[in-house]
Formats: C-alpha cells, sequence, structure tokens
C-alpha cells in the first residue's frame, strides 16, 4: 500500500484500505493506521519469516500530517527498520515504489539507495512504479 496514490483519499482513505486488507487476512506494508503503528509486515511460509518494508517517492503532493506513509527518501527511517528487523527474521525485502516513468533505467539516486539498504542488511530491493520493466542486478 506504499505508493503514490496512498493519500489519494486522504488518512480516511488510508485507513478504510487497511481495514479491507485486515478483513481479508491480507497483509500491508509502507502504510499504517496511525502512528502507533509499524510500516512493515511479516509473513511466514515453510519455516521462512520474511520482513517486508514498503515506502513511496511521494504521495502525489498530498500532506501525510499524520505520518501514515512511509518515505522512500527518509533513508534514515527506512535503514532503520532494516536494522531493526534483520536479525528477527530470515530476509528483509525492501519494495520501494519509486523512479521515473517509463524510464528503461533506474536513476543513479535509486540504485544508490538500493545498495545502501542492502549493506545495512536488507536481502533484496524490488523497485516498481516505471511502468516498464528495468534491468536488475546482483549486489
Amino acid at each position: 500500500t506504499g505508493n503514490n496514490h496512498a493519500l489519494d483519499r486522504r488518512s480516511i482513505g488510508v485507513r478504510l484500505t487497511i481495514d479491507a486488507l485486515e478483513e481479508q487476512g491480507m497483509a500491508y506494508t509502507g502504510t499504517r493506521r496511525d502512528a502507533s503503528g509499524t510500516f512493515h509486515a511479516v509473513t511466514e511460509t515453510k519455516g521462512w519469516s520474511i520482513a517486508w518494508i514498503s515506502c513511496a517517492y511521494g504521495t502525489n503532493g498530498l500532506p501525510d500530517p499524520e505520518d501514515l506513509v512511509l518515505d522512500c527518501f527518509d533513508t534514515g527511517r527506512v535503514t532503520e527498520l532494516i536494522q531493526a528487523l534483520k536479525d528477527q527474521h530470515d530476509a528483509v525485502i525492501v519494495t520501494p515504489h519509486w523512479g521515473a516513468e517509463y524510464q528503461l533505467s533506474p536513476q543513479t539516486a535509486m540504485i544508490n539507495f538500493a545498495r545502501a539498504w542492502i549493506d545495512q542488511g536488507a536481502t533484496a530491493v524490488i523497485g516498481a512504479h516505471p511502468h516498464v520493466p528495468q534491468p536488475w542486478e546482483a549486489y
């Protein structure tokens, strides 16, 4: 749920989305109900525990006064989450919703952020948003 449209219906939209997902037993990451909530989700399967962190490059100019959407460019906050989760789970996967639409290559800043998160303990960084496939790398 961490994406640039997360606040399209303001904070009530975030909460209603979370309500609908929870009602269906679905995990979500990148948004939270209130400031006391978490921005990550954990899935467990076949003995593996995977922590997921999602973030958004922005909210299409809409303010987030209740701090309900994790900002990808608040790198200290994303790094803190990675560091807090990496020793508790078998993997930490970060799924940032960022990058320039319709560009066939990721921006240098995105590559640098992803590598820094891997250096901090993320197992993988899988970006989304450009609307076209972009190359991947093993780092």
